[in-house]
């Protein structure tokens, strides 16, 4: 006997199943799929599996079975996508990252895509209503529907760290070593340049302990260095509270900290409270972003002494030490490079961390690596790649995971023709060259990775530059004399080394890097920037006044400093032109984004795109401030990093703290002087 009939498995039982539900499963199974399993969930949604037809499977890249989700609400919600979580991750051997959804609600496209919208790391649903499937039932308008939604989404072009599974690649097996680690009680550390997979590391590491039973707290120094150590350790624990839900009283308060002498006390008797709270899980602190808290690179002046950094790091690493024994915590720092462990003694005071840990680079994907991420995900958007495209890209990119991914995003959107289509090598060298002379294209995504080097390991920037312009003989001298520098250039995977010989392993960084606008006089007009424009929402003029306040006192202790926002222009002044040519002879740009700023046609047509345009050429930089919350991490100043954190805006901040941003904003302004 046949195991389908009319295309459905014969044990699949669908009596529960309504008759116009009957109807739509007998469109899906006359042609393209095969029924093999049905389920009712929580009496409110029923589902079945499809299992595609080959022409299906090579058009999508389907290798598991498609959950079709029945929804019987008028109206589709976020209840009805998260229900199709709770029946995806426990049915084992199913497609995870798409799923169809059929809803009772009319409108049904609409509201997945308003859903969804904000939400990059979502999985591809494609929605359907009842009526249109019962009004149009034939296997091409499921085709076409699923087409649509398959090949128009940009799995490549997410940008933001990963915070779940679906779309991670490549790191699995350093996240279970660094989980290992800290399960084992040993500290750790990973570095590696910016946009690397570093953020979406430390996301998979929470994951991961969530499933052991132990905490991952995760701590943004990008806000930590305001505080002074002995509030930043409060600020730890604090946070380590707050993940791991115990209630806040088990813990001393801000107050009690102030009192310098006991605070090493206090924290060890509350890292223990936090412990025994939760029936002794053990508990992971990561802090991100470390170079915002590390002798020589914070802004903050206490941290960037030292000072701070020596009195934080006696008190975690004596507390570890105490706890050491029954596995309390551990701590990783993640960064650009180990600096941080690399001194032994800082200001003639021993390092607390001195080489306390072996370090963890993000090295680059291998070609196999590279190749599953591109099949994986251009299969489902009907991209393909010849293997020797596959190498070329590792070649190009040097294995860089975000170039990489940024540069098959460029192909999606530019490449003509139906799909399935499969990128050769001519196919491939022809959108290479556009994508890297595109205004958002390459030079963007370069400028992101290389400028963290550029502010804050000066040196290994200028070796670098060397490098790129053929200065053979000043790069092997400074190797020669700091051959950590050396070491730091190569597990970052820009450079390689055959012998005594140094050469670029991303070869589109050194394209970029020998532009006469990046290279060195890049370096020489940093040192004589004068002009500071200031760019705002008038319904942001409150901010203005304060950050003008921090700024004046500045530039009169700085002599030719000059600070101009629109405020400056008198009436009658032809105020447009007056703005744009401010604009054109600013060395540093302020900017204080809100959703106002962001919303402004001015801002948005005249200000910005003039803004970025010299900070790709080199000749301006650019510090925005996030006054009130807003879609910034979706602006086209996503690549810019700000003064604070999108997750702590100035409106969200007590007086005293906003004074401490716009004091880091004045430091990081004089820094660039």
């Amino acid at each position: 006997m046949p195991d389908y009939i009319s295309g459905v498995k014969r044990e699949v039982d669908l009596t529960f199943f309504t008759h116009d539900e009957l109807k739509i499963i007998e469109v899906f199974s006359e042609r393209d799929w095969y029924v093999t399993r049905s389920e009712s969930l929580n009496e409110e949604y029923r589902v079945i599996l499809l299992k595609p037809q080959e022409f299906v499977r090579e058009a999508f890249n389907l290798q598991r079975e498609l959950v079709v989700l029945f929804s019987p609400y008028l109206q589709l919600d976020m209840r009805t996508i998260k229900a199709t979580e709770s029946v995806i991750s426990p049915m084992g051997r199913v497609e995870e990252i798409c799923c169809i959804v059929v809803s009772k609600d009319p409108s049904a496209v609409r509201a997945v895509d308003i859903l969804l919208k904000n939400n990059n790391e979502a999985r591809i649903i494609v929605p359907f209503s009842y009526k249109e499937i019962l009004e149009t039932p034939n296997s091409d308008f499921i085709i076409k529907r699923i087409r649509e939604r398959f090949y128009s989404r940009d799995l490549f072009g997410i940008q933001e760290a990963l915070t779940e599974e679906r779309y991670f690649f490549g790191r699995r097996e350093m996240v279970y070593e660094l989980v290992n680690q800290h399960l084992s009680g040993s500290c750790s550390g990973v570095f590696g340049l910016r946009k690397t997979g570093k953020t979406s590391i430390l996301y998979g590491i929470q994951r991961a302990l969530d499933r052991k039973l132990a905490f991952a707290v995760l701590i943004d120094c990008l806000t930590l260095h305001l505080k002074s150590w002995n509030q930043a350790l409060y600020e730890v624990l604090k946070a380590a509270v707050s993940i791991c839900g115990v209630k806040k009283n088990i813990i001393h308060t801000e107050l009690d900290y102030s009192d310098l002498s006991s605070a090493a006390d206090y924290f060890l008797q509350d890292i223990e409270s936090i412990y025994q709270a939760n029936s002794k899980r053990s508990i992971l602190l990561i802090f991100d972003e470390i170079e915002n808290i590390t002798f020589g690179t914070s802004v903050s002046e206490d941290w960037k002494s030292g000072s701070n950094f020596v009195k934080f790091w006696q008190i975690l690493r004596s507390s570890f030490q105490k706890t050491a024994k029954r596995k309390v915590f551990t701590y990783l720092i993640a960064g650009t490079n180990p600096h941080c462990i690399e001194l032994p003694s800082i200001n003639k005071t021993d390092n607390p961390i001195f080489s306390q840990f072996q370090p963890h680079y993000m090295h680059p994907f291998t070609v196999e690596q590279t190749n599953e991420m591109l099949t994986k995900l251009g299969g489902y958007m009907g991209i393909g790649f010849d293997a020797e495209v596959v190498d070329a890209i590792v070649k190009d990119y040097g294995g860089h995971p975000m170039l990489m991914r940024q540069q098959c995003s460029f192909i999606h959107k530019n490449i003509s023709g139906e799909r399935p289509i499969t990128i050769t090598l001519p196919i491939y060298k022809e959108l290479k060259d556009k994508f890297y002379h595109a205004p958002n294209g390459f030079a963007v995504y370069a400028k992101m990775i290389i400028n963290v080097l550029r502010d804050w390991y000066a040196e290994e920037y200028q070796m670098l530059l060397w490098l790129a312009e053929g200065k053979k003989k000043d790069f092997q001298e400074f190797a020669s004399a700091s051959p950590e520098l050396i070491t730091h250039l190569l597990n970052y995977g820009i450079i390689g080394e055959v012998g005594q010989s140094y050469f670029f392993q991303i070869e589109a960084l050194r394209r970029y890097l020998q532009s006469s606008d990046i290279g060195s006089k890049r370096v020489e007009d940093n040192q004589t920037a004068k002009n500071i424009f200031i760019s705002y929402s008038h319904k942001d003029k409150e901010w203005l006044d304060r950050l003008n306040s921090h700024l004046l006192a500045f530039s009169k202790e700085e002599a030719g400093i000059n600070c101009w926002s629109d405020s400056e222009i008198k009436a009658g002044d032809k105020w447009k032109q007056d703005i744009l040519e401010a604009l054109k002879s600013a060395d540093i740009a302020v900017l204080l984004v809100s959703p106002d700023y962001l919303a402004s046609p001015f801002i948005r047509t005249e200000e910005l795109p003039l803004i970025l345009q010299k900070e790709g050429e080199g000749k301006i930089r650019v510090l925005p401030i996030i006054v009130r919350p807003c879609a910034y991490s979706r602006s086209c100043l996503a690549s810019v990093q700000g003064a604070n954190s999108i997750e702590k805006t100035l409106a969200e901040m007590t007086n005293a703290e906003v004074d401490r941003v716009f004091v880091q904003v004045v430091d990081t302004i004089a820094s660039w002087l």
